[in-house]
């Protein structure tokens, strides 16, 4: 019998960017080497935050996180991270959505999940976009978070995060408007 539950927290995208071009501009072995050592690195910071990935698409990662605060904030370091660790153009673009999902199998599934990976198809290399929800849950959490996770190198968590609205988009099918909102960190 098939495993599954339901449940919420966050879901995030994690894509490389500029992966097909990295693999023209370095050749197979070498692009491979480069975007397999960034997934293991973005693994190893989810774990490190309490997440989950789920599962690798070529070069993206579905991740999970019951905690919205620790989710967050790792994409934030994963931002840092793996832009200070190659020398070439590669970088990441994140998109990430809190709510109810399906799990079932080792797999997640849902609305939450269509919302996360249509945002992190709106980011761009090195940009976090979320939904307005998302920030509005990580804002009313955050302050049960004093102490944990709050200064990764010179970033301070204790701050609020720096956010301005991009645009309005509503999911296929949905007549619900969905804000995404581009969150800063430096």
């Amino acid at each position: 019998m098939e495993k599954q539950f339901a449940s919420e927290g966050l879901v995030i995208f994690v894509d490389i960017a500029g992966s097909t071009q990295l693999y023209e501009k370095l050749g197979d072995l070498a692009a491979y080497t480069q975007i397999a050592t960034t997934l293991a690195q973005l693994g190893d910071i989810v774990h490190r935050y309490g997440g989950q990935v789920i599962k690798h698409i070529g070069d993206e990662v579905l991740c999970f996180f019951e905690d919205v605060v620790a989710g967050i904030r790792a994409m934030v370091v994963a931002q840092i991270e793996t832009s200070t660790a190659h020398n070439t153009q590669l970088a990441i673009r994140v998109g990430c959505h809190y709510g109810p999902i399906l799990s079932r199998n080792n797999d997640i599934y849902g609305d939450t999940v269509n919302i996360a990976a249509h945002l992190a198809s709106l980011a761009r290399a090195q940009q976090i976009l979320t939904s307005e929800k998302t920030l509005n849950e990580y804002e009313v959490s955050k302050d049960k978070h004093i102490g944990h996770y709050q200064i990764h190198g010179a970033l301070d968590f204790s701050q609020p995060l720096q956010h301005r609205f991009l645009t309005q988009f509503s999911p296929k099918g949905k007549q619900e408007s969905i804000n995404a909102v581009l969150l800063y960190w430096e």
